[in-house]
């Protein structure tokens, strides 16, 4: 193997999930932050503390099942790439990841255009659902290429 060689799609799967929930996890909360700073920075009214907690705790579950599935992308992705290219390097596995990323988050980013057809509101939730699409495909080319660089090190190169 040389420096140009990407990780095995192996070595680096497990990590791929347990990063992408996490970012996922962290992005659901951002994103209820977004949504609700008006309620955040006024300050909540006593006895709301366990509905905020309720709240914090399903942005955070949805965010972790949208992490996982933009992963389960990421990883189909790069078992297909694999199977395709062997020795692949680096930026090219990464840039699959983007798009497999980018494809599993597909499912959420049009259950949140349909919601908004529905509230008539397409154009706005059709450039959030964009944005989504957006992040979701840079986060998962990020931790491809942080995974790949990491395994880079570990290899000595």
């Amino acid at each position: 193997m040389n420096a140009k060689t990407a990780a095995p799609v192996s070595s680096i799967a497990s990590r791929i999930f347990l990063i992408a929930g996490a970012a996922g996890t962290l992005f659901g909360v951002l994103a209820l932050l977004a949504l609700f700073w008006e309620v955040v920075a006024g300050g909540f009214q006593p006895g709301s503390a366990a509905a905020t907690l309720q709240i914090v705790a399903i942005a955070c579950g949805i965010g972790l099942a949208v992490g996982l599935l933009c992963a389960s992308g990421i990883y189909v992705a790069l078992e297909i790439r694999a199977v395709r290219n062997e020795g692949d390097s680096p930026s090219r596995q990464a840039a699959s990841a983007a798009l497999g990323a980018g494809i599993g988050g597909l499912l959420p980013a049009s259950i949140l255009i349909l919601m908004g057809g529905s509230a008539g509101q397409w154009g706005l939730l059709s450039l959030i659902a964009l944005g989504f699409l957006s992040v979701c495909s840079a986060t998962g080319y990020l931790i491809t290429a942080g995974l790949n660089c990491h395994h880079q090190r570990s290899m000595g190169f």
